[in-house]
């Protein structure tokens, strides 16, 4: 049976995977998770991979390319933000061959009745692309369905059983992705690939968010170990894990850590993680394991807004996490949304100021939209104050909290700027570059960024900032 794993085509460079969509905000993309551990699933399958945001392939191209594959199964990657672009083409293809097409993403995760219904050329939603039984569906096999959301005889059948708190799955086709081309704005190699190290879903819920709806479930430290030791030998040198929190089960991270350290995997890695769930032992033994950058989420400087939005960290734990990780030289990105529910003018501003205070080596700065599965989206739901939106939150806001859409867009551009172009800054980043590519790297992620957001409106916000 051919299957195609397919990353559809838009006009931006549009990240879709693991059921968060967003535009990319500079020149980055990295490797979309879902379909990488599909591709080991689906292995005894003859598989073919596009990524059309990667390859930045156009709708002509890839059909031609999906007529000449001419697979019997696609599963495709959809999202909220470029939901009508993506079903259009995916109709178009299934006009123009016998596929049978599946969709896995945020729109179709947390919406699947709309979806299924509004959509009758797609046969199926996959719900946890980690699970086994998909193969099993797609041979026509007996199982136990927490996976696929399909039609049988026109009823749609939803999941009926919860999957296992523990998991494992095939070690998934990385050499079939585009791994030269895939890449994070601070990476320091060429060859780069996403894994799921240690867990899937989030044991968090943080109302902004919505990974706290996908379930906890734990990785078999051995499977990762195998998935690891098969990366290497791909000769790729730099894996992000895509775990949305790493260290939720800190003992389970000092042995995955140390396992790495045992099988002598000389990988440089970067994970996910928060501020107040991490020791200053586990942060040395990850370090000395490989990783080189940890992404934190911060969201705001404020205490009080902190809690009310679930986060439930201290702007204290957030400076004597990042002071300890630039001690021992662990670099880190910290995340934050301008916009947030009960934000204010002085928040905002006082969470900028925040930013630069704070060592940070890198930093993204979100507008608040209310993402599809938080409980902010659901909140507004029932309150019936939804409007027909994007939900993009690189670049779209969601103002209905005070503070006007344009105001909002100009501290995000403001914040942008104020953070990176700082000489201080700017010279900190070139003494720390460490390879050819790293070097070249930040050159053209810099470059878009300031295509991108350094623009005359930002240059508003700085005589209100001062």
């Amino acid at each position: 049976m051919k299957v195609l794993l397919l990353n559809p085509p838009s006009k931006e460079f549009i990240i879709r995977d693991y059921f968060c969509s967003h535009t990319s905000k500079a020149n980055y993309y990295w490797a979309p998770i879902d379909l990488l551990v599909l591709s080991g699933i689906l292995k005894q399958n003859k598989l073919s991979v596009i990524d059309c945001i990667v390859t930045k392939t156009d709708e002509n191209k890839c059909i031609r390319k999906i007529i000449e594959i001419k697979p019997d199964i696609i599963i495709s990657l959809v999202s909220a933000i470029t939901e009508k672009e993506d079903m259009r083409f995916l109709k178009m293809i299934k006009s123009k061959t016998k596929s049978r097409i599946f969709v896995v993403g945020d729109v179709a995760y947390f919406e699947p009745h709309r979806i299924m219904n509004q959509y009758d050329f797609i046969e199926g939603i996959i719900k946890d692309f980690t699970s086994n039984n998909i193969d099993k569906y797609l041979k026509e096999e007996q199982f136990e369905n927490f996976s696929i959301i399909y039609r049988k005889n026109k009823k749609i059948i939803y999941p009926h059983i919860r999957p296992p708190r523990e998991f494992e799955y095939p070690i998934p086709k990385h050499e079939l992705f585009y791994t030269h081309k895939y890449g994070l704005p601070y990476s320091k190699y060429r060859k780069t690939t996403t894994i799921l190290a240690s867990n899937y879903g989030c044991p968090f819920n943080c109302k902004f968010c919505n990974s706290g709806k996908l379930g906890f479930r734990e990785r078999t430290i051995e499977n990762f170990i195998q998935e690891l030791k098969y990366i290497s030998r791909l000769g790729i040198k730099e894996v992000c894990f895509r775990d949305f929190s790493f260290t939720a089960n800190q003992k389970k991270t000092e042995r995955i850590c140390k396992e790495i350290i045992k099988n002598q995997i000389k990988i440089k890695w970067s994970c996910d993680a928060r501020v107040d769930n991490i020791s200053k032992k586990l942060l040395y033994l990850m370090k000395k394991s490989g990783c080189y950058l940890i992404f934190f989420g911060i969201e705001s400087s404020e205490d009080e807004l902190l809690k009310i939005t679930n986060k439930n960290i201290t702007a204290q734990k957030i400076e004597e996490t990042l002071k300890y990780c630039r001690k021992i030289g662990l670099s880190t990105l910290g995340s934050f949304i301008i916009g947030l529910p009960d934000d204010t003018n002085k928040s905002i501003q006082n969470t900028i100021s925040f930013s630069k205070k704070i060592p940070l080596d890198y930093a993204s700065f979100n507008l608040f939209v209310p993402r599809l599965g938080s409980d902010y989206r659901d909140e507004l739901e029932k309150q019936k104050r939804i409007k027909n939106m994007s939900l993009d939150s690189s670049k779209n806001v969601y103002s209905e909290y005070g503070i006007e859409e344009k105001i909002l867009i100009k501290y995000q551009k403001y914040a942008i700027k104020s953070f990176y172009f700082r000489p201080s800054y700017i010279l900190r980043r070139i003494l720390s570059i460490k390879t050819l590519y790293q070097f070249f790297n930040i050159i053209k992620n810099g470059y878009s960024l300031i295509r991108k957001n350094y623009a005359k409106k930002a240059f508003g916000m700085e005589m209100a900032m001062e």
